[in-house]
Formats: C-alpha cells, sequence, structure tokens
C-alpha cells in the first residue's frame, strides 16, 4: 500500500499504516525501504516523541471518563452490557495486564471500551505497537538523522473520539464485541490484505 505522488521537481510517498505488527513482518518490501531512502522528511499520523509518550494513553483515559455518576452499562443497554460482561469475563488476565480491569470499563466511555476491546483481541494475535510501522520508521528516521513531523496531535485524535455521538460510541463498541466473537478471521484478514497491498479487499 504504496503510493508515490510527484511532478518534475519532488516527490511524496504514502504508506498505508498497520499500527501493531508481527516482529516476522518485516524485513518490509524494498520499494517501501527505497521510498524511505530517497525521503528527505518523515510525516507520521502522530508525532514520533507523541506516540512513545506515556501521558498519551493518560489523556485518552481522562478524556474517556464518564463524569455524571452513571456506568457503562446504563448507557448502552442490556443487550451491549452483556456480551461486555461476558468478554471481560474471558480476558480478565489481559485486562489485568493491560491495567484496565474489567469492571473498571464501566467508568468509561462506549468509544474507549471499544478501543480496549479491539486492541487487546489483536494483542492476542501476537500483534503489537512496538513492531507497528509508526514506531519502525520513528526509529529508522532517528538512525538516519531525517527530520520528521505530524499531520495530527494526540489532543485532535482525542477530541475526534470523544466527540462521536451516543450512537457511533455504542456502534463502535458493539461491531468491537461482535467481531471478537467472530475470533481472528476478519483481523487476519485485514493483516494479510495490508501485507498483499490489496486495497480493494481493504476498501471492502
Amino acid at each position: 500500500l504504496l503510493w508515490k505522488v510527484s511532478d518534475a521537481d519532488n516527490a511524496v510517498y504514502v504508506l498505508g499504516s498497520f499500527h501493531l505488527l508481527k516482529p516476522d513482518d518485516y524485513p518490509l518490501s524494498k520499494d517501501v525501504d527505497a521510498a524511505f531512502a530517497e525521503s528527505e522528511r518523515v510525516m507520521f499520523e502522530l508525532s514520533p516523541d507523541e506516540m512513545a509518550s506515556p501521558t498519551l494513553a493518560m489523556q485518552m483515559a481522562q478524556a474517556a471518563l464518564r463524569t455524571d455518576g452513571t456506568s457503562l452499562d446504563s448507557e448502552v443497554g442490556p443487550g451491549i452490557a452483556g456480551k461486555l460482561k461476558a468478554w471481560s469475563e474471558r480476558n480478565q488476565e489481559q485486562l489485568r495486564t493491560s491495567g484496565v480491569p474489567g469492571h473498571m470499563l464501566q467508568m468509561f466511555e462506549p468509544w474507549f471500551a471499544g478501543m480496549v476491546v479491539t486492541l487487546t483481541e489483536m494483542s492476542k494475535m501476537g500483534l503489537d505497537p512496538k513492531f507497528g510501522i509508526d514506531m519502525h520508521f520513528a526509529e529508522a528516521a532517528k538512525k538516519a538523522g531525517k527530520p520528521t513531523g505530524a499531520l495530527e496531535t494526540g489532543a485532535q485524535q482525542i477530541a475526534f473520539l470523544d466527540g462521536m455521538d451516543k450512537v457511533e460510541q455504542r456502534q463502535m463498541l458493539a461491531e468491537a464485541l461482535d467481531e471478537s466473537q467472530e475470533g481472528r478471521a476478519e483481523m487476519e484478514k485485514l493483516h494479510r490484505q495490508w501485507r498483499e497491498g490489496d486495497e480493494k479487499g481493504i476498501w471492502d
């Protein structure tokens, strides 16, 4: 998933990201490495410094905290609440390791709980942010002395997620839970399509 946009004087490469990958996803294809070598500057979704900062996760959790004294279950209704309870019970160990035990999800907005479900399921597949494309090229840019920049800030991303309306947030959580019940098939398919550069498959 690498595109090149150019005129007579300049070229910009656009690489489709996968934020969590496996060690055996490397090395990348030679055209990706060649594009990096030719580039004078590397732009990321978020800056490498911000991605590596522990405060980003704290800011996200803080933005997602419920402030009206209600629980997550009271907002999402019995159907989603039941699925979340069952999922939390199946994933107790992973949730404890991540620092967000299942019962603590009641303190947060649906979008945050949906992210926890998705990231937990990805980690169970062996996908890890430290092997993601972002971290890979952040390290490469640092070693090569290439300047870096960002298209967005963490605050902007948090504001987007926290600004989703209630219907969208419930849908995000419901879909994450439904996909977790379907098992790894869909995520493994997406991972394979990314590796193969299957643009149409990903779009579908």
